[in-house]
């Protein structure tokens, strides 16, 4: 049989090729824990660092799962894992219960969840002086792991890449666009970078605390005395922040249930150097990247996102608005002279957005700290917009 290279006639070879390139990408599918075909693994970043990944393939009505983009998603804590927290308590397809999730992102996209920086969820090191203690060292870590990746996933070179994070993501996260926009510039590596979304982000995080005495007192949940004590403890503050409620019992179901259905070896506890990777970083944990943000604003075509609940008391959103309105880059009056528009979903008010170049800012309604789980319909139009899925 003759087949041309155009024209109709190309049809069926061009579609044996489709059905064997999905049959080649499926190859590393496998069946994990929940519903979908997944991937998941490890990587060894330096000898003695082994960084633990968990690829949910989207389930969404296509003929191929690279028709719809690939988004990151990064813990915060530091220390949290994306795995356990992110996955079974914010927007993976299963919650920790067992239960299927109405609004999981995985019905849209393929979602990578990854445990970093090392020490955190799966991903482990040899010895504790392995891990990072720098914000930079997170980012070059994720860089040299997404290479790997794409190593193993040729496919997803070309799909579009979304990074997603929330509250002390919102340091890792734009540093680790920046490497990997850097890198894609000096051809080491083949990514369809697109954006970075920060939600809840400890990007600034004196903004964050500053503002944490000023919300509960206007919310009425404050008197003027306690919001002046407070006030005087914001001054010296350096404490740990802590962004999870079922600690406890995510824990038990990570190192049970979920260890034993993706093959985990024994030795290895999910969670387990939590407060030692906090340590490792304590340099870092008040020091702003708000720098790094203007950086990607200024110098790369990324888009970049921060999405707020006007309940969040742990990165308060007044403080956050602060920040933002400091950022020093080209489009920053564009910004600040743009309107804030209602985010309205089924006839009702779900929050606020307002934009100028390629910085958007979305306010969530009834969110507080993890607007994927308290919001997820605001959620939801906030990943449509960002990952441009009208």
């Amino acid at each position: 049989m003759n087949y041309r290279t155009n024209g109709m006639e190309s049809k069926p070879l061009l579609e044996l090729f489709l059905v064997f390139s999905l049959l080649i990408t499926k190859v590393s599918a496998k069946t994990g824990f929940g519903p979908g075909d997944q991937d998941w693994g490890y990587v060894d970043i330096r000898p003695g660092a082994h960084m633990f990944y968990w690829l949910y393939y989207t389930t969404a009505d296509v003929a191929n799962y690279t028709e719809r983009p690939l988004a990151i998603w990064l813990q915060g804590g530091p220390g949290l894992s994306s795995t356990g927290l992110g996955n079974f308590d914010q927007l993976g397809p299963i919650d920790m219960h067992g239960n299927e999730r109405n609004w999981t992102w995985v019905k849209q996209m393929n979602v990578l969840f990854i445990d970093s920086p090392f020490g955190s969820g799966f991903s482990y090191v040899d010895n504790i002086t392995l891990l990072p203690s720098t914000n930079n060292e997170i980012a070059r870590d994720l860089l040299a792991f997404i290479k790997v990746f794409y190593e193993r996933h040729r496919e997803f070179e070309e799909v579009p890449l979304h990074i997603f994070t929330q509250s002390y993501g919102g340091k890792m996260a734009p540093e680790f666009a920046l490497e990997l926009y850097r890198a894609i510039e000096r051809g080491e590596v083949r990514s369809n970078l697109k954006s970075v979304a920060m939600g809840g982000p400890w990007t600034s995080p004196i903004d964050s605390i500053m503002a944490r005495a000023p919300l509960l007192f206007h919310m009425g949940l404050i008197d003027r005395r306690a919001h002046n004590e407070i006030m005087e403890q914001a001054q010296q503050a350096m404490k740990y922040v802590n962004e999870g409620n079922h600690e406890a019992m995510l824990q038990d179901f990570m190192r049970r249930r979920v260890s034993l259905a993706l093959g985990i070896p024994q030795h290895i506890k999910w969670g387990q150097h939590e407060e030692d990777i906090f340590y490792h970083l304590k340099e870092e944990i008040m020091k702003p990247a708000v720098h790094i943000v203007s950086e990607l604003l200024n110098n790369t075509n990324v888009k970049v996102s921060v999405f707020t609940g006007q309940l969040d008391l742990i990165c308060a959103t007044p403080g956050t608005i602060n920040w933002i309105e400091k950022l020093q880059w080209s489009h920053r009056e564009e910004y600040l002279k743009a309107p804030r528009l209602p985010i309205r979903i089924d006839g009702r008010i779900e929050g606020y957005e307002k934009s100028g170049g390629n910085f958007t800012l979305f306010w969530v309604n009834q969110a507080g700290h993890v607007v994927p789980a308290d919001n997820p319909r605001a959620m939801n139009y906030i990943l449509r917009k960002c990952t441009e899925l009208y």
